[in-house]
């Protein structure tokens, strides 16, 4: 044993490391459940991922059709950032 470590290190830092690995996994399974939605209950009168994303495409459509340019929705900016003011 290293003159620095106390008796129990070793074995404090062997659970130490092996708690990372139980937290890497449940983040794991979290997302897994997340991503086949299963965190939460669905609701079977939520429309179906494929309908909104039409919808969405149809009114980005129409409101490119209306004034020529893309519309940046409410509540979001479009910020430009330039080079020299990220130094």
């Amino acid at each position: 044993m290293p003159p620095d470590q106390t008796p129990g290190q070793s074995a404090r830092e062997s659970e130490i490391a092996t708690n990372f690995q139980k937290a890497d996994a449940l983040r794991q399974a979290i997302l897994k459940k997340a991503l086949v939605g299963e965190l939460v209950p669905q609701d079977p009168a939520d429309e179906p991922a494929s309908v909104l994303l039409e919808r969405i495409r149809a009114e980005r459509a129409a409101a490119t059709k209306s004034n020529g340019t893309p519309r940046v929705p409410s509540g979001r900016k479009n910020h430009v950032f330039s080079a020299s003011r990220l130094d």
